[in-house]
């Protein structure tokens, strides 16, 4: 595990939770998920899809939860699991035609709010982009980038600006992650 400290807010960062046969069987099941659109702007319906984000609720009792959770709970040992409510669980599809803004996950004034972001392809070129860029308060500086690594976990403070950049057109697959909202009851 790798550590990134920002201020009082931490990134950590774990390499190779889920390796390349279990990453390929999640992969499996994340692909045939039903994804939904999210954010149609009517400003630019012109221009087709080009800032499309689709994402898919992971089903609690479904076998992608089943596949990942215990996981993460047995090597997430930075937070209590025994006071953490999952306030949320999806995937996040993305082409090289989806335009993410930066964004935090929670408001600034909210603390003990977690995101656990799991890189979730089978396989993934360096060349094909997509990393996630993490800012600092008032997104002038990237404090750290993180690119795709297939079946690595990402935990942050859900307060920390960040975004995902577009994979390039060269990119084979579309870019999967899945989201997990925690909140730490103190």
């Amino acid at each position: 595990m790798k550590t990134v400290e920002y201020q009082d807010k931490k990134i950590y960062i774990y390499d190779t939770v889920f390796n390349r046969r279990e990453n390929l069987g999640l992969y499996n099941l994340i692909v045939n998920s039903q994804f939904t659109r999210t954010n149609i702007d009517v400003y630019l319906l012109n221009n087709l899809d080009r800032d499309a984000k689709w994402w898919s609720t992971v089903d609690p009792k479904g076998e992608i939860s089943a596949t990942i959770n215990p996981k993460y709970i047995d090597l997430v040992n930075v937070i209590d699991w025994n006071k953490v409510a999952v306030t949320g669980q999806y995937i996040n599809y993305s082409t090289s035609n989806t335009v993410d803004s930066i964004h935090a996950d929670i408001s600034e004034d909210r603390s003990n709010h977690y995101t656990l972001l799991h890189y979730a392809n089978h396989t993934w070129d360096a060349n094909w982009h997509g990393e996630t860029l993490f800012y600092s308060d008032n997104c002038q500086d990237v404090i750290y980038s993180q690119m795709i690594k297939p079946g690595s976990l990402i935990l942050f403070d859900s307060r920390i600006q960040h975004c995902a950049v577009p994979c390039t057109i060269a990119a084979e697959y579309p870019r999967f992650t899945i989201a997990t909202k925690l909140f730490l009851r103190v």
